[in-house]
């Protein structure tokens, strides 16, 4: 999994979640570095950057498991901005894998996806599957009504999930400090969230 952090939010905030999901997925979860900016923004991530850790994966892949273990799936994820970077550049990264993947790719979205100013629709796309994973207590990525869910929903893939977590808050799907204006007041600990979260995700992702 190719993982784009938040805007602003240190990518080694994710080291805790993600090597949770790779150790019980027995996946690759790479993390982007966007430093200085941190900003997972389009123009910042194109698909040439995905390639190259995508070859760096691969070499890793092998190194491990050799190179009779099978097609690698393929899965593009982000937190927040990141979230909605890993939306617009799953269009691209589904049409450069094209035929030569049998799987559809995979986009793992946390805290974003309900700002339509932000959100690509990916209706129109049955090679990609897509989770949105949201954190109720969550101050600035939430539903707020079924109107809500039911537009988030319509621009999603066939057989997409959308998943609240109850307690949830923006930085706790990482590991780092906030303001609780921005972030929201959790009502679970961060490690419970961290384990809905992994637990959601592989849930999705071995489908």
């Amino acid at each position: 999994m190719i993982f784009l952090p938040g805007a602003l939010v240190d990518h080694t905030s994710y080291s805790s979640i993600a090597s949770r999901i790779a150790h019980e997925g027995n996946m690759i979860v790479v993390v982007l570095s966007l430093e200085p900016l941190r900003l997972a923004g389009e123009s910042l991530v194109e698909l040439n950057n995905l390639k190259r850790a995508m070859r760096s994966v691969t070499k890793l892949w092998r190194q491990r498991y050799g190179c009779n273990k099978g097609e690698l799936e393929w899965v593009i994820g982000g937190h927040s901005f990141g979230g909605y970077g890993a939306m617009r550049l799953a269009i691209k990264l589904a049409k450069f894998l094209g035929k030569s993947s049998q799987n559809k790719l995979k986009v793992v979205v946390w805290a974003a996806g309900n700002n339509p100013r932000f959100t690509t629709d990916l209706s129109a796309y049955d090679n990609i599957s897509t989770l949105i994973l949201l954190g109720s207590n969550d101050a600035i990525c939430r539903l707020n009504s079924v109107a809500e869910k039911k537009a988030l929903i319509s621009n999603l893939p066939p057989e997409s999930m959308v998943h609240s977590i109850k307690g949830g808050t923006h930085n706790n799907f990482a590991c780092y400090p906030g303001l609780a204006i921005f972030n929201g007041i959790p009502g679970i600990p961060r490690t419970k969230q961290h384990e809905q979260v992994s637990d959601n995700t592989m849930q999705f992702l071995q489908r």
